[in-house]
């Protein structure tokens, strides 16, 4: 998953330290999930969550227009992550779940089929149960 498009981080985003709502879409195994692209770490629900990728500020050049800081990908409209989960990849083995989010690192758009779809990456996530 990597945003086309990077955009400037809306103000609502730039306290480090606020946690905002969102959802991702993940691979589920019982109860603990890991990203679909390039996950190998599981995750468990109910727990502050940082990917060691994202403790640097490690820039992810590969997609888009410019580099981004890389982070756990979110989409903040459920519909969005629903409809890219339906439109990219095998509804059956993935899940959407819901998700709290801090220290957004980059915003911008995300491929979601043939359409785009806004998308924060972020640090820290909390998967809700």
């Amino acid at each position: 998953m990597c945003l086309i498009q990077s955009l400037p981080i809306p103000e609502e985003y730039k306290d480090s330290s606020k946690e905002h709502i969102g959802y991702k879409v993940f691979i589920q195994r019982d109860k603990r999930y890991k990203s679909p692209i390039n996950g190998q770490q599981l995750y468990r629900v109910n727990k502050w969550i940082s990917d060691p990728k994202t403790i640097h500020d490690t820039l992810y050049p590969i997609c888009g227009d410019k580099p981004y800081t890389v982070g756990f990908h979110i989409f903040p409209c459920a519909a969005d992550a629903t409809m890219w989960l339906k439109d990219v990849h095998n509804p059956a083995t993935l899940v959407v779940k819901r998700v709290k989010y801090k220290h957004v690192v980059a915003y911008g758009d995300q491929r979601v089929g043939v359409l785009e779809a806004r998308c924060v990456v972020a640090k820290h996530i909390y998967i809700v149960d």
